[in-house]
């Protein structure tokens, strides 16, 4: 996005980039492929780019997801092919079906419709086989037996008709001495058949729930990772921008002065020549646990949003004290010693610009640009201090 200048708000002075580190998302991308053999999973940027997908598709990630909708023999709705690099459909069709995270990702599961179809062919050729197999049974001992117990073969075939469970004792095919040994034995297997099936359902639903329990926890995950920065911890950049609009709203409706802090490690880039990137890090990973303990009420948000550059939001406190409470973190910071290394430990100092607005007249952009503009100053003005600005 670009980078406004303050005195000219009509220009840009500078284009403000960043980037997400997809090797991140590998535990999810372990999650993703530990669900269900049957279901195929891609999960896509705001763009349709790739960013995931399930080793059992042959697509390739940072490449546009292309589908077209498709009819099949049995269904004609609900079902897509993959396009290739033809734009032409491919020969496999599956069910589709997606959901939206709040920052525009899309999380999308395919089904390949031909295993679901075979699936089903296959059930309804059984169980119509099955039926069949049983009416004939039926009529065959009617046929061959003798009047006697044709009534109880009569009575099996009516439970059967109307779909009993047989999950319970029959007391006239239980506890019946005079019920010939083939009724019985006949009885006998189709309750255990019933009872089999019933467990295999009970079976496929507890299935079907881990599942949707998994994907409930990696969409969580999705959410955490999306609204937290991945080296400190601490809220980032979208989340900073999130709750400054919705604190601005706030302040304005209740009539609340608004401030911000921004902190910024003194020539950090010596750190990192001098010990290592991942010293770095570590240093970075320390001030901001530094931070945190500052949190209080009036606090609303501490995110890290550049390099070294930390951000804290305040509503409803006086310039003064919020001046006062940024000279004690800069004075906290200095008194720190920071590790880096197992036996190495540094010294650092913090500059610090602060601003703070009445939201009935200013807007959040403006808030920036004075906070932003205030550490400019102190930074210019020998670093280790912190600089302040108010409008009222």
């Amino acid at each position: 996005g670009g980078v406004p200048d303050p005195n000219n708000t009509e220009q840009n002075i500078g284009v403000l980039e960043g980037s997400f580190v997809l090797n991140s998302l590998q535990e999810v991308q372990a999650i993703i492929d530990s669900l269900t053999p049957e279901i195929d999973t891609v999960l896509v940027d705001q763009e349709n780019q790739i960013l995931m997908v399930s080793s059992g598709l042959s697509l390739q990630t940072l490449e546009p997801l292309k589908i077209s909708t498709s009819i099949d023999t049995f269904y004609d709705h609900g079902l897509v092919s993959f396009l290739g690099a033809d734009d032409k459909p491919g020969s496999e069709v599956y069910f589709f079906a997606e959901s939206e995270f709040d920052f525009g990702w899309k999380l999308i599961t395919f089904q390949n419709e031909a295993k679901f179809a075979d699936v089903i062919e296959q059930t309804l050729v059984a169980f119509a086989l099955a039926i069949v197999l049983l009416v004939l049974i039926a009529k065959l001992l009617a046929w061959k037996i003798s009047h006697s117990w044709s009534y109880s073969m009569h009575r099996l075939n009516e439970m059967i008709e109307r779909g009993n469970d047989f999950n319970g004792e029959i007391e006239e095919f239980e506890e019946n001495d005079h019920l010939p040994v083939e009724v019985s034995n006949l009885y006998q297997e189709i309750k255990r058949s019933r009872l089999e099936n019933m467990k295999m359902n009970q079976q496929l639903q507890n299935t079907v729930a881990e599942r949707t329990e998994k994907l409930q926890k990696a969409n969580a995950k999705l959410n955490i990772m999306a609204r937290e920065d991945a080296l400190t911890q601490l809220e980032n950049r979208r989340v900073f921008t999130e709750v400054m609009q919705e604190l601005w709203l706030d302040c304005q409706k209740n009539l609340l002065s608004m401030s911000m802090l921004i902190v910024d490690i003194d020539h950090f880039k010596k750190v990192n020549d001098s010990y290592g990137h991942p010293a770095g890090d570590d240093v970075l990973v320390q001030v901001a646990r530094e931070l945190e303990k500052f949190k209080a009420p009036a606090i609303e948000c501490i995110a890290r949003i550049g390099g070294e550059e930390f951000c804290l939001l305040f509503k409803d406190l006086r310039h003064s004290e919020v001046i006062k409470l940024a000279n004690e973190i800069r004075k906290h910071i200095e008194q720190v010693t920071f590790h880096v290394g197992a036996e190495k430990h540094i010294h650092i100092t913090v500059s610090a610009g602060l601003a703070t607005i009445d939201p009935t007249k200013f807007t959040p952009t403006k808030l920036y640009q004075l906070a932003d503009t205030a550490l400019y100053e102190a930074k210019h003005a020998g670093r280790n201090q912190v600089k302040a600005t108010e409008l009222k």
